[in-house]
């Protein structure tokens, strides 16, 4: 993650730390920082989601998986199919199933309208 900042970004800063260790792994709490954000919130929301995307696939690549402190929520979600690949769509049969109005956390986790 933090090659791909700093090689897309070499005035960024990125920091973390790490937290929930297990045999299986543990969780990175990465932030990034900018001397200097945009003054458009627009512009500053697009390097957001921009730099965050880059970060999330390098961990993807490395084996690593999408969570944010309490899941995926709507921050990540976009990113989920690029995860689970060809097992998105069983995954989105598994919600249609348990939740078929949609009305258990609608947006979340990737599940678009399912």
């Amino acid at each position: 993650m933090k090659k791909a900042v700093n090689e897309n970004f070499p005035e960024a800063r990125f920091i973390g730390h790490f937290s929930h260790w297990y045999e299986w792994g543990c969780m990175l709490y990465a932030r990034f920082i900018f001397p200097e954000a945009p003054a458009d919130p627009r512009e500053a929301t697009a390097l957001y989601n921009k730099v965050w995307d880059m970060a999330i696939r390098a961990a993807i690549a490395n084996g690593g998986v999408i969570n944010e402190h309490h899941g995926v929520g709507l921050k990540l979600a976009r990113l989920m199919k690029e995860l689970y690949g060809p097992a998105m769509p069983v995954l989105e049969g598994i919600k249609k199933q348990l939740d078929p109005n949609n009305i258990m956390n609608p947006g979340k986790m990737g599940f678009k309208g399912v």
